[in-house]
């Protein structure tokens, strides 16, 4: 969406302008910390099957399970450790927003803005116009911020332009030393 320019008035007519239909808020960023409990069922005589398609057995004799033991019908330790290293890989996704509780809730932080008529409305740091739309970098003329397109077009890419010749200009001349 192109950028408008807001102001093409004189100081006196600035706040009004600024202020018409103008709406003022915050973006909140709130970061929610929850639990989710599943349960997943794992059958023994299942077990098998997983150590030969998922798990690699060196793998599970470095987590101190016997993959020769695992799927044995028997309730033993190597079964317990190997269900509950393939439970939470099991659980589908519906599973797990089914039973989700909050347990913490905190704001970690916010920003000021304005809008008019639904549109951001952003200062050029280098005019001091108002605009809507998409800043631009201002880069070199200013550090931070954001610029209006008419000072982007008039001033930042000029700018730009001039310090890569003066770059170009350099190199070479280095180069023919």
């Amino acid at each position: 969406m192109p950028m408008k320019c807001l102001k093409e008035v004189d100081m006196s007519s600035k706040k009004l302008l600024l202020d018409e239909y103008q709406r003022k808020y915050y973006d909140v960023e709130i970061q929610y910390q929850m639990v989710g409990t599943v349960e997943k069922r794992i059958y023994v005589d299942e077990m098998a099957q997983f150590v030969d398609t998922y798990y690699d057995t060196d793998y599970l004799d470095k987590m101190g399970i016997v993959s020769e033991e695992v799927g044995e019908d028997e309730f033993h330790n190597n079964n317990q450790m190997f269900a509950e290293m393939v439970a939470p890989d099991r659980v589908e996704e519906e599973e797990l927003h089914a039973d989700m509780e909050v347990t913490d809730i905190f704001v970690a932080g916010s920003s000021e803005g304005s809008e008019r008529d639904g549109e951001e409305i952003w200062e050029c740091v280098i005019c001091n116009n108002y605009f809507s739309g998409f800043g631009n970098n201002p880069d070199p003329i200013k550090d931070d911020g954001d610029c209006c397109d008419a000072c982007n077009t008039n001033q930042v890419i000029p700018a730009r332009m001039s310090e890569l010749f003066e770059e170009q200009q350099r190199n070479f001349t280095e180069n023919m030393s």
